[in-house]
């Protein structure tokens, strides 16, 4: 590194790895991390973020510990159980209860017995679930809303992160998403693949690469984007 890489050259203390993380590839941490090494935000700084397909207001949550930090914003998931749990855990937060489509209108939702699987999922997605023990726990039938309705009713204050997992559903969130209105310093996406080639073949990546983002950082299944722009001031 360089020394214009000195935004975060110190070694890690014992409080970075007493941290408690929730996402389920410390994804939060990563956002942490971005926000407050990487872009350089001073520590009483906070955001505001858009989670689409929430899920839960805790745990295998990638904005709790952003939450905890002052940071407010809008989570969106399909399930009508979470809302109650968001209403309880985090009050200071918007709940939308609603699946995410390109187009409005009323999809199928598979429930399982791990709610991270839940979904609009076709027949084959549901029966490898099954295969590999998982219970289908029912199916409803969800109103879908597309992300410019959702977000043109439900603007956070700022909107600096966009979490969406969404098991497959993220190319067409992302095929359909306004960027000349809500453009994110920095996007993290469930995208299922094998490798980063793969990743950077994706329908999503190609979408936000065309919208002036980088592929930042891989996880497992978890993909981190920055914009070009907050990149670029980040190591200059």
């Amino acid at each position: 590194m360089g020394e214009s890489m000195a935004f975060d050259a110190r070694e890690p203390s014992a409080a970075d790895h007493a941290t408690r993380i929730y996402g389920l590839e410390a994804e939060d941490l990563m956002a942490i991390r971005i926000f407050y090494g990487l872009l350089r935000w001073p520590a009483g700084k906070v955001g505001g973020f858009v989670d689409i397909g929430a899920c839960r207001p805790i745990q295998s949550n990638n904005t709790w510990l952003l939450y905890n930090r002052g940071w407010r914003g809008v989570n969106v998931d399909a399930n009508p159980d979470a809302a109650p749990m968001f209403a309880r855990d985090r009050p200071e937060d918007i709940m939308v209860t609603a699946g995410v489509s390109a187009q409005p209108g009323v999809l199928a939702y598979t429930r399982f017995s791990d709610p991270l699987l839940n979904g609009f999922l076709s027949t084959e997605d549901v029966a490898r679930h099954e295969a590999h023990g998982i219970e289908v726990l029912d199916r409803l039938h969800v109103t879908c809303r597309s992300p410019e309705d959702i977000l043109t009713e439900y603007t956070p204050p700022t909107f600096d992160l966009l979490n969406i997992d969404v098991e497959g559903m993220e190319d067409e969130i992302l095929s359909n998403w306004d960027f000349g209105r809500w453009r994110p310093s920095v996007a993290i996406v469930e995208i299922h693949a094998a490798t980063v080639k793969d990743v950077q073949r994706s329908i999503a990546a190609k979408r936000l690469e065309a919208n002036g983002y980088e592929l930042f950082s891989r996880l497992w299944h978890s993909s981190i984007f920055i914009r070009a722009d907050a990149l670029k001031a980040a190591f200059s």
